[in-house]
């Protein structure tokens, strides 16, 4: 369960929430231009573009969950269980394991263009990243400052698809999400007169009735029809402050609360983060589920021209600001 969001209001801003059942040791973490990025089946890249997103370290090596480049390029994994397909290594093509595609796409790419050039012949390999890490069962959001796709590899290979509506939640496939938005076609922020019958004087007895049927359970169609429904309604300043609040309040409106959500091995499934970056500006704002209080890192304040892993931790307890 995640869902993720490509917003531009003057600048451009690109984020999700992380549904999980438990954290996975994620933090912040940058990775400068000079850091040596490995791949199983492909050539160390020892210089490429900065990134900065949301990861965990594993031997040493940054597992993005989101990640945003140097030039405002952005990728979101989210989970497509049952419908996530890696295929054998093909050397014809460009071989790209699973927890491979956000690195090396943001460390070689500057825009969406040049991502689907290289995806163009490139395949999604079934290799974990070791014995005690295997592969997560995903599909990717990707998005710059003029555009985003859906990448997903499923048994017929890999297929990518223009993404209108700048919205990414679970499965089923992609194609399934832009035919059943069709279905809230009556859907308005409007407030609207009775069409029930022309001899019942129907009035409606609260606000906001436009938005009557607008989904609200935490099942993936649900949450994909009503972030795109907020996201592509919403109205905001345009300033930095004005539109991080913003993005958050989308993300909130599909974040799961704890109890609400029982996984199959008994745990509670819940936003264990939500994430918004700037892309024009390379600033990286998260908060978690313990605590609520938006936290930030600059990736342009740091030395992202470094060769080492520049980590910066989330933990924390619930931040109140007492005024008396």
């Amino acid at each position: 369960m995640c869902t993720c969001l490509a917003l531009k209001n003057n600048d451009t801003y690109f984020g999700r929430n992380l549904d999980l059942d438990s954290n996975f040791g994620q933090m912040i973490v940058v990775t400068p231009r000079n850091f040596p990025l490995g791949f199983k089946k492909m050539k160390t890249l020892k210089s490429h573009y900065a990134m900065i997103g949301m990861a965990a370290i594993i031997d040493g090596y940054p597992m993005y969950a989101d990640a945003t480049n140097e030039y405002g390029l952005s990728i979101a994994g989210l989970q497509f269980e049952g419908y996530a397909k890696y295929h054998k290594h093909d050397p014809k093509k460009t071989n790209i394991a699973p927890f491979e595609l956000i690195p090396y796409l943001l460390g070689t790419c500057k825009t969406v263009k040049d991502a689907l050039q290289i995806l163009k012949n490139s395949v999604i390999i079934n290799v974990d990243f070791n014995s005690k890490v295997s592969n997560s069962n995903l599909h990717w959001m990707i998005a710059d400052k003029r555009e985003s796709y859906v990448i997903e590899s499923v048994e017929e290979g890999l297929k990518v698809y223009k993404n209108p509506y700048g919205v990414l939640t679970n499965n089923p496939p992609f194609p399934f999400h832009l035919e059943n938005l069709k279905l809230y076609l009556n859907i308005t922020n409007e407030e609207v007169e009775s069409r029930f019958s022309n001899s019942l004087m129907l009035t409606s007895f609260t606000s906001g009735n436009g938005t009557y049927g607008l989904p609200g359970d935490y099942t993936s169609p649900s949450r994909f029809v009503k972030a795109s429904y907020l996201l592509n309604n919403s109205k905001s300043e345009k300033d930095e402050l004005s539109n991080v609040a913003q993005f958050f309040h989308i993300l909130d409106s599909v974040a799961v609360t704890r109890g609400a959500v029982r996984s199959f091995n008994g745990k509670y499934r819940t936003t264990i983060y939500s994430s918004c970056t700037n892309v024009d500006k390379g600033v990286y704002y998260c908060k978690t589920y313990e605590n609520s209080r938006v936290i930030a890192v600059d990736m342009k304040k740091v030395d992202f021209k470094g060769s080492k892993l520049l980590p910066y931790s989330i933990k924390g307890e619930l931040d109140i600001r007492y005024l008396v």
